[in-house]
C-alpha cells in the first residue's frame, strides 16, 4: 500500500523529509511553506499544496510600501524557517525601494526577546516587519510596543494571524496598527466547509482544502499514471494538476 505522509508545520518537514526521501516514499504537505523547502533535495518526491513563503515575502515587502515608511526593520525568529524567510523579505523590500535599518534575529527567551526589542528600539522605526510563529509573535511584538512609542506599525507573516490558544491578545490600540498576510484563499464558497462540516462537527477548518487537496491529487496522480509506485505517482503530479 502507498504510503503517503503529510507532516504539518515547516519545521515538522523539515526535520523529516530527508528521511521519507531517502526512503523513497512521496510526501505531500498542506502547510509547510517554508523557503528552505523551495530548493530542498527531494529527488521529485515532495510537493505542497500551500504558496511557499517567498510570495509571503513579497507581499510583506508590498505592505511596508504601501505603509508610506521609507525603512522598516525586520524581525525575525532565529531558525530555520525564520532566517530565509527574512532574507527573502529583505530582498523584496529593497527591490520595493524600502530601506531595511536592521535586521533583528531573536531567539522565543525572555533574554532573546529582550536583547532583539533593545537593538529595535535602537533603529527608531516607524514600520517593524514581524516574521515569528504564533507564540513567540505576539510575545515580541508585545514586548517591542510596551518599551517603544505607541506610534510603530507591524506587519506580520501568517502565522501570527493565528496565534496560540496561550498568547494574550492584543488590546484595541496595539491591534489596530498590526497588518498581515496570508496564504489563505477564500472563493466564497461554502460547500466544502459545509460537507467536512456534517463529516465531523468539530473539525478544524484551517487548512483542510489545502490537506484534502493532498490527497486528491495523490489519487489523481495515482489514477493518471496506472501505478501505486511513489516515483511513478510523483512524475504525473505535474499533469494532472495543470490547467485545472
Amino acid at each position: 500500500m502507498l504510503d503517503a505522509p503529510k507532516p504539518t508545520s515547516s519545521i515538522n518537514t523539515l526535520g523529516t523529509l530527508g528521511a521519507a526521501v531517502d526512503a523513497g516514499v512521496l510526501t505531500c504537505s498542506p502547510t509547510a511553506s517554508a523557503l528552505a523547502l523551495d530548493e530542498f533535495p527531494d529527488d521529485g518526491l515532495f510537493f505542497r499544496t500551500i504558496a511557499s513563503d517567498s510570495l509571503q515575502a513579497a507581499a510583506i515587502a508590498s505592505l511596508v510600501e504601501a505603509s508610506g515608511s521609507s525603512a522598516a526593520v525586520i524581525v525575525y525568529l532565529d531558525d530555520g524557517y525564520g532566517r530565509p524567510f527574512a532574507t527573502a523579505a529583505q530582498r523584496a523590500m529593497a527591490a520595493n525601494g524600502t530601506r531595511v535599518s536592521a535586521a533583528v534575529a531573536f531567539t522565543a527567551t525572555e533574554d532573546g526577546i529582550s536583547a532583539a526589542v533593545d537593538q529595535v528600539l535602537a533603529a527608531q522605526p516607524e514600520v517593524v516587519a514581524i516574521i515569528a510563529d504564533g507564540a513567540s509573535g505576539p510575545d515580541i511584538i508585545t514586548a517591542i510596543d510596551a518599551a517603544g512609542p505607541s506610534s510603530i506599525t507591524y506587519v506580520v507573516n501568517d502565522a501570527i494571524r493565528r496565534p496560540v490558544a496561550s498568547a494574550q491578545p492584543f488590546g484595541p490600540q496595539l491591534a489596530s496598527r498590526v497588518i498581515g498576510v496570508s496564504p489563505l484563499a477564500d472563493a466564497g464558497a461554502q460547500q466544502f466547509d459545509e460537507a467536512l462540516t456534517a463529516l465531523n462537527a468539530d473539525a478544524n477548518h484551517h487548512f483542510a482544502h489545502n490537506a484534502y487537496d493532498c490527497l486528491a491529487v495523490i489519487a489523481l496522480a495515482a489514477q493518471s499514471a496506472g501505478s501505486s509506485q511513489p516515483r511513478d505517482i510523483a512524475s504525473s503530479v505535474s499533469a494532472v494538476t495543470t490547467s485545472g
